[in-house]
């Protein structure tokens, strides 16, 4: 059976950066923190599979879906090059 790492969160999160970055190859981030390469990389691939799950389920990246932006941050109002202007969407009247 596999031996559960006692890293924290935030400390696997640094290491898969440092992996993603190649400030470090896996051997030695995995020699560094006691563990296999093996692991880094199922680490990574989680990493990188909730990353995707999240933009799957923002409205960021979808050019059709409104932005919301309170009210109180609003100094003006721009029209677009369409001529459409830019409407506020929320709970102002």
């Amino acid at each position: 059976m596999a031996k559960r790492s006692n890293l924290s969160a935030v400390k696997r999160r640094e290491t898969v950066l440092s992996l993603l970055r190649r400030e470090e190859t896996a051997s030695v981030l995995a020699r560094r923190y006691g563990g296999a390469e093996g692991s880094l990389y199922r680490w990574r691939d989680k990493f990188l599979a909730g990353a995707e799950r999240t933009w799957a389920n923002s409205h960021v990246f979808d050019p059709d879906s409104p932005i919301r932006i309170p009210p109180e941050e609003v100094e003006t109002l721009e029209v677009l090059e369409d001529g459409k202007p830019l409407v506020l969407i929320g709970d102002s009247p």
